[in-house]
């Protein structure tokens, strides 16, 4: 009492559960693989703030790492840097710094501060605040900017965007 089918050989097909679990593995590894590689690139390179154009960079401390001062200065105005920021953040500006009526520099201080602007940048899962500061050389009526910036590894930072 034996069935015969065919040539004797039992051919099997993997189940349609077996190939979704396959599938679905597979998904779950490259969502997760994915999300994990984009936080370990930003954890490795962390951006910059935002830098504006024509500015020469002159000095860099880092405090931390992810906790960085830069210092540029540059021969243009001042308050076209303020507009660029802008862009970016917010910024407060200087009552008579900007503008068509300008106070004349007083030459006994060695700049006069145009503006402080702020901004916040999140990237992947972290959360990155910069703030910088515009000043004008009395001197020679070039400009000084310190840019700071501090990426917040663990939480959202301090609600202090503009207060530095």
């Amino acid at each position: 009492m034996t069935s015969e089918t065919g040539g004797g050989e039992t051919q099997r097909r993997p189940s349609l559960l077996l190939i979704f679990l396959v599938v679905a593995a597979v998904s779950l590894a490259l969502y997760f693989g994915v999300n994990v590689l984009g936080v370990l690139f930003a954890m490795i390179a962390p951006p910059k703030p935002p830098v504006p154009a024509g500015l020469t960079e002159i000095g860099h401390e880092s405090e931390a790492y992810g906790v960085d001062l830069w210092t540029y200065t540059s021969l243009s105005d001042p308050c076209e840097y303020v507009a660029q920021f802008e862009q970016f953040g917010v910024c407060s500006v200087a009552p008579l710094q900007c503008g068509e009526i300008r106070t004349t520099p007083d030459l006994q201080l060695e700049a006069s501060q145009v503006a402080r602007c702020a901004g916040e940048q999140e990237f992947s899962i972290f959360t990155m605040q910069w703030w910088a500061r515009i000043a004008r050389v009395n001197a020679d009526g070039s400009t000084r900017l310190e840019l700071e910036r501090e990426v917040f590894w663990i939480g959202e930072g301090e609600q202090q965007v503009g207060n530095r």
